[in-house]
């Protein structure tokens, strides 16, 4: 499987048809959906979810997995960008909390992701997409912890940048499977949680 990052905006047809995509793989499994239900869910014609994903369902998992990385990267950013200029905010803490939220906001989105991780466990070019999401969100992660160390905050992270922050990464991926599937008190518990593990590794 290749997921070739595409520069062009998607038009509301393909929004529907991707959320419907996503919507379906949520309830039934990736492997048990057609293009037909696809379809039927995003209200529109065969031929339009095949002239604009082709007519095999890899190609719509692909552009589905894409999707699914621009939404999280720019629900996490429109929260983070403000925090991390603002000597008051904690942008870390800001990004622990946007992660989990995007999860929730978007329960379908979560699920594809951890069917993209699952994935990449037994398929080649999943595992170098992985490795190269993987990258950016260490890379994204130093940036934090530097940004933060700027501010006065946690300045011991410094030193030990590289494999904190694959610690870091570690613990808000747990944190986000353990919050697939839930909401409200629950989810917010996971949140909890989750920020307090993390903010134990930066202050050690």
């Amino acid at each position: 499987m290749s997921i070739k990052k595409s520069n062009q905006p998607k038009s509301e047809t393909q929004v529907a048809i991707l959320e419907a995509y996503l919507f379906c793989c949520q309830a039934e499994g990736v492997e048990k959906v057609t293009l037909q239900k696809v379809a039927k869910q995003a209200k529109a014609a065969y031929g339009t979810v095949h002239y604009h994903f082709g007519g095999e369902n890899v190609d719509l998992l692909c552009s589905a997995l894409e999707y699914v990385a621009e939404v999280c990267e720019r629900y996490v950013e429109e929260k983070l960008q403000p925090a991390l200029s603002d000597p008051k905010k904690n942008a870390l803490r800001t990004y622990v909390e946007a992660k989990l939220a995007w999860q929730e906001k978007h329960p379908a989105h979560a699920s594809m992701l951890c069917y993209f991780i699952y994935q990449a466990s037994r398929d080649p070019s999943s595992q170098a997409m992985s490795c190269m999401a993987h990258q950016h969100a260490t890379g994204r992660m130093k940036a934090i912890l530097l940004a933060e160390a700027g501010k006065g905050r946690y300045p011991g992270v410094v030193t030990r940048l590289d494999e904190l922050a694959e610690s870091l990464l570690l613990i808000i991926g747990g944190g986000q499977l353990g919050a697939l599937g839930k909401s409200g008190a629950a989810a917010k518990a996971v949140v909890g949680l989750t920020w307090r593990m993390v903010e134990e590794q930066v202050s050690g």
